[in-house]
């Protein structure tokens, strides 16, 4: 196996051939961006030095970045012309519709998920690949992530391996309503291109709504092995603004609805750790009475029984609530303190 960009290059200059069969990826990575000038070349050049065995290609779409974003895009699609295929939008279309345009320009059989501040790890790509190649009942895989800061310090990784033991490792469409956040992660997400339903008319659905939208048509998974970095804290672009959190309340609204409605998964976003904690945090900001109008509909699940019977343990023993987690960090705040 050789990397992208040597394949690239042997291609291009010698072989016509060859050059004909990759201008079919098997894998599209779908990579979005906004005023992500610090972290974008990381993030493009980990896809770029991925060693395949098959042919990819790499939909950068760039949300009207006012930084040195789309700059840098442009230089990697003149080194890059055959792989990367930019989009970069004159005025702001919102993080949701950029999450939605790159997808459906995918072409690939397969197609993986990077935002621009996040980056893959090596064999990221073949290994997912080699995956959904081997087991057609899934349509979906996740892997483990290092978490890194702003400066690529490793802080975490994400999730805990216990988790797919106490979840399983065979994800039904209501396994990831109760668990997506705690499975899943985007930037680590690849998936059949198939499996993906086109909803033109959900503008503020990201990663959740889809993740479901894809579940729905078979089993979904999480790899225990680490092939990717995911940014957070401070570094964070999307859910650290008023703005970027009221977005986030939105998508899970989105989500919850439609899924409720299409498949009465209301029990399972009610028991849903993840989807009350982003919730409650995102509070704060100022909701929109659409987005109140949009909870309206489903608050008949909105109980405290109703909550207790959703609860699942595999999710309390994995929440940022849970004693050992507390007690962990408080330790390694000590011990760092101390030393």
């Amino acid at each position: 196996m050789q990397t992208i960009h040597l394949i690239f290059d042997f291609i291009y200059n010698n072989n016509n051939a060859i050059n004909k069969n990759m201008s079919v990826p098997k894998v599209s990575v779908c990579v979005v961006t906004y005023n992500q000038e610090k972290y974008i070349e990381t993030c493009l050049r980990s896809i770029l030095d991925q060693q395949v065995n098959f042919p990819i290609e790499i939909i950068i779409s760039d949300d009207a970045s006012t930084d040195a974003t789309p700059d840098i895009i442009r230089k990697f699609h003149q080194q890059y012309p055959a792989i990367i295929k930019p989009m970069l939008h004159a005025t702001n279309i919102s993080a949701g519709v950029n999450f939605q345009v790159a997808h459906n320009a995918a072409t690939g059989e397969y197609v993986a998920h990077c935002d621009g501040d996040d980056y893959f790890l090596p064999g990221k790509l073949q290994f997912q690949a080699d995956f959904l190649d081997k087991n057609p009942a899934y349509v979906q895989v996740w892997h483990r992530q290092q978490l890194v800061d702003s400066d690529n310090n490793i802080v975490g990784k994400f999730p805990y391996r216990y988790l797919k033991i106490l979840l399983g490792g065979k994800l039904s469409l209501k396994h990831l309503a109760i668990s997506y956040g705690r499975v899943g992660q985007h930037s680590s997400q690849m998936y059949r291109r198939t499996a993906r339903t086109v909803y033109e008319n959900f503008p503020a659905t990201i990663d959740y709504f889809y993740a479901l939208n894809i579940g729905a048509k078979g089993y979904s998974t999480q790899i225990n092995k680490v092939l990717g970095c995911y940014r957070t804290g401070d570094a964070s672009t999307l859910t650290t603004t008023s703005k970027g959190k009221i977005f986030v309340e939105k998508a899970l609204g989105d989500a919850a609805l439609f899924y409720t409605e299409k498949y009465g998964l209301g029990k399972q976003f009610y028991g849903n750790l993840w989807v009350r904690k982003m919730q409650a945090d995102y509070s704060k900001a100022p909701i929109s009475a659409e987005f109140l109008e949009r909870f309206e509909k489903i608050k008949k699940y909105n109980t405290l029984l109703y909550k207790l019977k959703s609860l699942s343990v595999a999710l309390i023993i994995h929440s940022s609530l849970n004693p050992f987690r507390l007690l962990k960090g408080f330790l390694k705040v000590k011990l760092k303190k101390a030393s």
